[in-house]
């Protein structure tokens, strides 16, 4: 049988060897599995895409109409003390 070598940052290796560990399963049967499954599926068993950051206002138009509300004062209340800050939250 065909060998496969790969590499793996030390704390990723702990956490499979602990998993799989805990599951009755070696690591080269976790990665059999999950190679089966690619073939099977015809592609990841799971979605994969570019993990966006929800608060990048590239990605966000929410987070974006808010921040330019913001810099033009809409919703923006002025307080003199914070008295009148708690005043404004509790409402």
């Amino acid at each position: 049988m065909p060998q496969l070598n790969i590499k793996l940052e030390p704390e990723l290796k702990t956490q499979v060897d602990n998993l799989s560990y805990q599951l009755g399963l070696s690591i080269s049967d976790v990665i059999r599995v999950m190679l089966k499954k690619f073939v099977v599926v015809g592609g990841f068993p799971f979605s994969v895409s570019v993990e966006r950051d929800p608060y990048n206002p590239e990605y966000n138009p929410q987070t974006l109409k808010a921040m330019l509300d913001a810099k033009a004062g809409v919703g923006l209340h002025k307080v003199k003390d914070l008295a009148a800050l708690r005043k404004i939250m509790l409402k």
